[in-house]
């Protein structure tokens, strides 16, 4: 157990590397008044002047017109449909991520190869492979995210995520044995990771307006967290009182209904910056239609 806890350290210590050399985001230089360092570090990101004074003098005119920061009544209560129409999508990613009982995987796998059957070094060895697929999804989905969108990603996450829990509850009712319950708590993972997983806080710190991008933020994150929490806190006694079978059958049904959450109403934003996305928000809030236009037809790279 000690070289598995170790092992622990080896993640931060990469991102610690990493940080070194990262630099500072060139839209934080602007607003606080250091054009020439943020233009600086366009330059490098880009690799193109020309593109680099276009993102430049968006987002110089985006800071200008948005330097006051919203106050918490305006993100709760907002009247502006755009603000509106950006919280609610945001909450709803923050939302659907955890609802489809993820947490419920990952903390209690053990507990499900348990409850098939399965014991001893099997258990571990079996947590083991669950967090290598869920890894392997991440990895794809990193290569994917800005070839074919998050939306795209989403979609598939969501359906393909859906079948898998169904599968789980199948194999629970049908006493299928562990290894039918650990392929498809591997491929649950595995399609979680595609999308739901690492592309929800993607997309939610895309399409917050900077003036309340702080504030907004917070209110995912703590949905979110809080959904984390009541799924990992109930899934024992939801085992009880539904039986495994049971309470995965029901996250599959809500993770199906996740489906026309990203297919109705996220937005796609590859390819788009900050000021694009706020610009399009508007104009679609503006015709009383949550969605953003889903097609990128400017040839401006995000930053």
């Amino acid at each position: 157990w000690r070289a598995m806890v170790g092992a622990g350290i080896i993640p931060p210590a990469l991102v610690l590397i990493c940080l070194i050399i990262m630099p500072e985001s060139p839209r934080w230089l602007i607003s606080k008044r250091d054009p020439i360092a943020g233009y600086a570090v366009l330059v490098r990101i880009l690799d193109d002047k020309k593109l680099a004074k276009e993102n430049f003098d968006s987002m110089s005119d985006s800071i200008s017109h948005h330097a006051r920061e919203a106050s918490w009544k305006e993100v709760l209560r907002p009247q502006d449909k755009a603000i509106k129409a950006a919280v609610t999508i945001g909450l709803g990613l923050g939302f659907w991520q955890q609802a489809s009982g993820s947490e419920a995987a990952v903390y209690y796998s053990p507990e499900v190869l348990k409850n098939s059957g399965w014991e001893g070094r099997k258990i571990l060895l079996g947590n083991v492979a669950v967090g290598l697929f869920k890894l392997l999804g991440e990895i794809l989905a990193f290569g994917f995210l800005d070839k074919i969108g998050r939306r795209p990603l989403f979609i598939v996450s969501a359906i393909t995520s859906s079948f898998c829990l169904f599968g789980m509850a199948l194999a629970f009712f049908t006493d299928a044995g562990g290894s039918v319950a650990l392929s498809m708590l591997c491929a649950f993972m595995f399609c979680f990771s595609l999308g739901m997983g690492p592309v929800t806080f993607v997309v939610a710190s895309e399409i917050f307006p900077l003036a309340i991008r702080g504030k907004a933020m917070s209110l995912v994150v703590f949905l979110n967290r809080a959904m984390s929490g009541i799924i990992a806190l109930s899934y024992t006694s939801l085992a009880y009182v539904f039986t495994p079978g049971g309470s995965f059958f029901g996250f599959a049904l809500i993770s199906l209904v996740s489906v026309w959450f990203y297919y109705k109403i996220v937005p796609e934003t590859k390819g788009k910056t900050l000021e694009q996305i706020t610009s399009e928000l508007e104009v679609s809030a503006s015709h009383s239609n949550l969605r953003m236009p889903q097609e990128n037809n400017l040839n401006v790279r995000p930053v």
